[in-house]
């Protein structure tokens, strides 16, 4: 037990919160997260996740991907406390550890994430194309181990295993859909910067 406290204070000290916006997100700055979201894989999970941070996004790429990456890096923070939870509930040890590797997947994933968002925030255009190819290579990288951390529960107990499936299930989503708009963000960098 006294190992996974320190997993969930790295999780905690990653997650910044931003102070409230002062500015007031309008019809447009919504319309900019629909139309950005729909060059995702999952969509509506794209827009209920972003549209409450338009205020922040301000229909700037740079921002709308370090806020997908943020946003997602909480919903990975959450998985992970929620993994060690079931750690000290669940029955056999086969499962504990699965729930353990699995939580170090996450540990990593969130690593790969922070790294990301210094990325972005550090943005130069004579290294722009470089900086954002980390980027995208680190959230791949993230959504591997998201991906490694349910391979971990073939095999066994079903109910922990599906329990692990849904909560990871829509962290990969969310990751998926973070890459997605980085690789846009990416795509579109000559005259977005």
């Amino acid at each position: 037990m006294a190992n996974s406290w320190w997993i969930i204070a790295l999780f905690i000290s990653a997650t910044t919160s931003v102070a409230a916006a002062s500015y007031a997100a309008t019809a447009e700055d919504y319309l900019y997260v629909k139309n950005a979201c729909a060059s995702t894989l999952y969509p509506s999970l794209c827009f209920s996740s972003l549209s409450s941070h338009a205020d922040r996004i301000r229909r700037n790429p740079r921002n709308l991907v370090g806020v997908a990456i943020s946003v997602t890096l909480s919903s990975v923070t959450d998985a992970a406390i929620y993994m060690l939870s079931m750690r000290q509930t669940s029955g056999g040890n086969a499962e504990k550890l699965a729930l353990s590797d699995c939580t170090k997947m996450l540990a990593d994933a969130a690593s790969q994430m922070r790294a990301s968002m210094k990325e972005l925030k550090a943005l130069k255009r004579q290294t722009l194309r470089w900086q954002l190819s980390n980027v995208q290579t680190w959230m791949s990288a993230a959504l591997t181990n998201e991906g490694t951390c349910t391979d971990g529960f073939d095999g066994l107990d079903e109910a922990v295993g599906g329990a692990v499936s849904g909560k990871i299930g829509c962290v990969t989503e969310m990751t998926s859909n973070a890459l997605a708009l980085a690789n846009y963000f990416a795509s579109q960098a000559k005259t977005q910067l």
